[in-house]
């Protein structure tokens, strides 16, 4: 990272980011193209979950090739320069989450499946309501092992 002031290296503020974004924008290797879609995802500590229809590109490219990047940007805020457009700057927090993507459709693990639903359930605030079995039975979940989490922030100065 060329401005390494700006890492974040704490894993508590890394978790937070991904626990304060709405969503996160997943990359993935399409053949030899590339294929972003934004995704809700949810994170225990240990693996990001996402949930899908059982079909469609988003399944087929994963299946192909499991590789991912997720980015997280829960706040960005330009700040206007003062002189010009070039003395403009930036507020924000960002994380990278690289890993291995593991797609459970209804065929896959039941109790992996339904650990996934349950937190993006609780991430969202509606952990307390029950799973409807139909709709548990219609989606595929998205389990991701990260390898590497990476964060930058530029943070506001406090006065």
């Amino acid at each position: 990272m060329r401005r390494n002031e700006r890492e974040i290296t704490t894993q508590d503020e890394l978790r937070e980011v991904i626990a304060k974004s709405e969503y996160g924008v997943i990359a993935m290797l399409d053949g030899a193209a590339p294929y972003s879609i934004p995704l809700n995802f949810a994170y225990d500590g240990e693996y990001l979950y996402a949930h899908s229809a059982h079909q469609g590109k988003k399944i087929d490219v994963l299946k192909a090739c499991p590789q991912v990047c997720i980015t997280f940007v829960p706040e960005a805020v330009l700040v206007p320069g003062k002189k010009d457009s070039a003395s403009c700057t930036m507020h924000y927090r960002t994380v990278n989450v690289m890993g291995q993507a593991e797609v459970l459709g209804a065929d896959g693990d039941q109790a992996t499946r339904l650990r996934g639903l349950k937190c993006i359930a609780e991430h969202f605030g509606v952990g307390h309501l029950p799973l409807a079995e139909p709709v548990v039975a219609k989606t595929t979940v998205i389990r991701i092992k990260p390898s590497q989490i990476t964060g930058k922030r530029n943070p506001a100065k406090q006065a």
